[in-house]
């Protein structure tokens, strides 16, 4: 997470830069308060920033703003990344991680590099199985 460029993690950040080159060949217009119409030749479809609503339905299932929605966003001169859910955030991730990343103590792990033979005797170290995964 300390290498995320944006409030949002890389493979939201690629979603995002998709739908902003699927924006170029639209054109949106204000047709109420926060309802913008997006033209996409014969096509018109509705986007409301209020509600993070698109009436072709990608925004509400994903909670990344659709194509057309980055075209309303654009109108306005908004930030595309504050329509971005929650969950999808940096501050959603640290909040997962925070107490679940505890680190493990290796006090009487054994150094590999400075055993003995003798030390190979004493001690019994896990082989990994001879057995092999069945095709399928």
């Amino acid at each position: 997470m300390a290498n995320w460029s944006n409030r949002v993690g890389p493979r939201v950040e690629i979603k995002l830069r998709e739908n902003v080159l699927r924006a170029e060949v639209m054109v949106a217009e204000h047709y109420s308060v926060n309802m913008i119409l997006v033209k996409i030749g014969n096509n018109n479809l509705r986007v409301n920033l209020t509600l993070q609503e698109c009436s072709c339905q990608e925004w509400q299932m994903v909670g990344i703003s659709c194509a057309h929605a980055y075209v309303a966003i654009k109108l306005v001169q908004g930030n595309m990344y504050s329509y971005v859910e929650e969950c999808y955030t940096i501050r959603a991730e640290e909040k997962i991680y925070s107490s679940t990343m505890i680190p493990v103590e290796t006090i009487d792990m054994p150094q590999l590099t400075k055993l003995y033979y003798e030390d190979y005797e004493k001690n019994t170290f896990l082989e990994p199985s001879l057995t092999t995964r069945p095709p399928g």
